[in-house]
C-alpha cells in the first residue's frame, strides 16, 4: 500500500490525534522490526518469517502470521485463476488476482456478495473476512456464513484449494461451526498467540477453545486456517 494512501486512511480514522498515534506506531514498528521480524514460526512443518508492516499494525495482530501464509499459498498460482474474498492483500503488496469485497471500495475490487458471485478458480484465499459474513451485516443472520462456505467449494476448479483464515472468539456462531462442522473443511489448523510480543505457534483445539478476542491483546488470540479441497 502506498504511503500516501496509508496517511489518508489514518487521518480519516484518527483526526487530530493522527501525529501522536503515528509516532507511537512508528516506535512500535521499529521495535517489531528489531525483535520480531528476524524471528520465525512454523506452519504445517514449514518455517515462515513474521510479517511486520505498519499498515494496520500487523505486529500487534494476527496479520503477522496470516499474510506470510497467504502469500505462500498463492505462490506459482496464475492471477487469473485466483480469487481473494475480502480486500486484504492489496494493502500490503501488489496483486493482480480477482478481489471480491461486498463493502470496501478500491481499484479493481468487485463489490459483490460472495453468495451470488460466479466464477471458477484454482486458488481461493480469504483473510479474516468470514467472521463478518451475516454477523456484522444489517438485516442478515450469522447463519449466512454456512452457505457462503459451501459456495466456495462450488467456485473451485477440480483439484482447486481454498484457504480461509478466521480469528476465533469474535463470532461465536462461526466458532461453533468450525469446531463441529467438517462436511466442507478437509483440514483446519489452529494457531495461538503465545505472548504479549505477538509470537505464534500451532495449537490443538483444546488449547484455543477458551481464547477471547481482544482480551489481553488488541485483536485475535487464536486463528483457524481452514482448507477446502475440491
Amino acid at each position: 500500500m502506498k504511503t500516501k494512501t496509508i496517511i489518508k486512511t489514518a487521518l480519516k480514522e484518527y483526526g487530530i490525534k493522527f501525529p501522536f498515534v503515528m509516532l507511537c506506531r512508528l516506535i512500535q514498528y521499529t521495535i517489531a522490526l528489531t525483535f520480531l521480524k528476524p524471528a520465525k514460526f512454523k506452519f504445517k512443518g514449514k518455517e515462515y518469517s513474521y510479517f511486520v508492516h505498519i499498515y494496520n499494525a500487523t505486529f500487534k495482530s494476527e496479520r503477522i502470521v496470516e499474510i506470510p501464509i497467504a502469500l505462500d499459498f498463492l505462490t506459482n498460482t496464475s492471477p487469473d485463476k485466483t480469487l481473494e474474498i475480502g480486500n486484504v492483500l492489496s494493502h500490503y503488496t501488489e496483486v493482480k488476482h480477482t478481489i471480491v469485497d461486498k463493502y470496501e471500495k478500491g481499484e479493481k475490487v468487485l463489490n459483490e456478495d460472495i453468495i451470488s458471485f460466479k466464477g471458477s478458480f484454482d486458488r481461493i484465499i480469504s483473510i479474516s473476512t468470514f467472521e463478518h459474513v451475516g454477523f456484522d451485516e444489517d438485516g442478515e443472520e450469522a447463519s449466512k456464513v454456512k452457505p457462503a462456505f459451501e459456495h466456495i467449494s462450488e467456485l473451485l476448479n477440480p483439484e482447486g484449494i481454498a484457504l480461509i483464515t478466521v480469528p476465533l472468539g469474535y463470532n461465536s456462531y462461526l466458532d461453533h461451526l468450525l469446531y463441529t462442522y467438517n462436511e466442507i473443511f478437509r483440514e483446519i489448523i489452529f494457531m495461538k498467540r503465545t505472548n504479549k510480543f505477538n509470537a505464534w505457534k500451532e495449537a490443538e483445539i483444546s488449547e484455543i477453545k477458551d481464547c477471547k478476542y481482544g482480551v489481553g491483546s488488541p485483536c485475535a488470540n487464536a486463528v483457524a486456517f481452514c482448507f477446502i479441497y475440491k
